[in-house]
């Protein structure tokens, strides 16, 4: 495959800086039409990521710039991973990701997810606001190795709780290891309501699966 050359993965990065969600898609193609490796496209959104993070922590954009930005990552991201080939690269395991009920931050949860696919981990992000429900029916059915929850505000975090008792309910909590992650959260909170692991950012998150997949296998 071709090397990623520098015009087109500015194309791509400036795309999702400026929340362009179909100029986001029309790079991502283009990069994908060029015969580059998407995994090293996806480092580009990976890295642009982080500086739209650091961008919102200095209050150089506002929360209803950070979810389109999210929604033009994300765009390019769904391009790039439906074409990476089949069997190209062993999986390292599943992985359900989703931000809880009563939640509706996106950006921290699809750089986890952008940074767990470039790490060969096979990732079904079911969105934000996710339900208890939602994440057992998604882990059940593509019978998930980790769940990944993501809370970014205080009043959030209950869900956390509510989700990993609803597996408890269920009877399945066993069958998956279940970690969480968000500003407000700490390994002590983890602790607490039964998670298996607690990442501070998007590395270590994929340290922590991968870890967590390495002792299941």
């Amino acid at each position: 495959m071709q090397a990623l050359k520098t015009e087109l993965a500015e194309e791509l990065k400036n795309a999702i800086i400026n929340g362009d969600e179909e100029l986001s898609e029309k790079a991502a193609a283009a990069i994908v039409k060029a015969g580059i490796d998407p995994l090293e496209a996806l480092n580009v959104v990976t890295n642009t990521a982080r500086d739209v993070g650091d961008m919102f922590a200095k209050g150089e954009i506002f929360l209803t710039q950070l979810m389109m930005l999210g929604s033009a990552m994300k765009a390019a991201i769904r391009v790039l991973t439906e074409n990476i080939p089949p069997g190209t690269y062993q999986k390292m395991g599943k992985v359900v990701l989703g931000t809880v009920a009563g939640d509706i931050h996106d950006l921290g949860k699809t750089v986890v997810g952008c940074l767990l696919v470039s790490n060969n981990f096979e990732v079904y992000d079911i969105g934000i606001d996710v339900p208890s429900a939602r994440f057992a029916e998604e882990a059940q059915k593509v019978k998930a190795d980790v769940v990944a929850m993501s809370a970014l505000m205080t009043t959030s975090m209950p869900a956390i709780k509510d989700t990993i008792e609803y597996f408890n309910a269920l009877g399945i909590r066993q069958k998956y290891k279940i970690i969480v992650g968000g500003a407000p959260i700490t390994a002590d909170y983890a602790k607490q309501v039964g998670a298996d692991g607690y990442a501070e950012d998007a590395p270590r998150g994929v340290e922590l699966v991968r870890r967590l997949v390495t002792k299941t296998a």
